[in-house]
């Protein structure tokens, strides 16, 4: 089990975020300079405003890129690595409590949420695979993202941006 800690940093436009592993080292960073974000998070909740994010490891030249596509209301974003998509995540057309699922080359995933979409569990075939926490006392938006047994940590942390994108923006 490994816990992370993804947290964002100030920026005028776009998003960027760090991301700390257990031992407090800055293994990742996300960000994306488009312009298009600052108009998403005015108008994202209701019109989906496409842009990409990029996920860049320290240590090495892998990068996965996470895309929000235009959409009406649900939102839908697809991860690919270089130019193939290794998944979609798509908001389930639920309104009471979030749902989210992930359809990828490493099979079919759903989050569950309370109504808060504070606290989001991604499950596989019925187990518990990760967990995402929205952390309470920050001045940024931070998330602490817990690993039990998902495939891949890039792609985890894509998933909890698209969390932060569709609920905390």
């Amino acid at each position: 089990m490994d816990t992370i800690l993804l947290k964002q940093a100030t920026v005028t436009i776009g998003y960027k975020f760090y991301v700390d592993d257990s031992g407090k080292n800055n293994s990742f960073t996300l960000k994306s300079t488009s312009p298009l974000v600052l108009l998403d998070r005015f108008i994202g909740t209701i019109v989906g405003v496409p842009f990409t994010a990029n996920i860049s490891q320290s240590n090495s030249n892998d990068e996965l890129i996470v895309k929000k596509k235009l959409g009406f209301i649900f939102e839908n974003y697809e991860a690919l690595r270089g130019n193939i998509q290794i998944a979609s995540i798509k908001r389930g057309k639920k309104m009471t409590s979030p749902q989210i699922d992930i359809n990828s080359i490493y099979g079919d995933f759903m989050i569950k949420s309370t109504a808060m979409a504070r606290m989001f569990e991604v499950s596989k075939d019925g187990l518990i695979v990760a967990s995402i926490k929205k952390v309470t006392f920050s001045l940024k938006d931070a998330y602490e993202i817990t690993n039990y047994s998902f495939e891949d940590i890039q792609l985890l942390i894509g998933i909890a941006f698209t969390l932060d994108n569709m609920f905390h923006s």
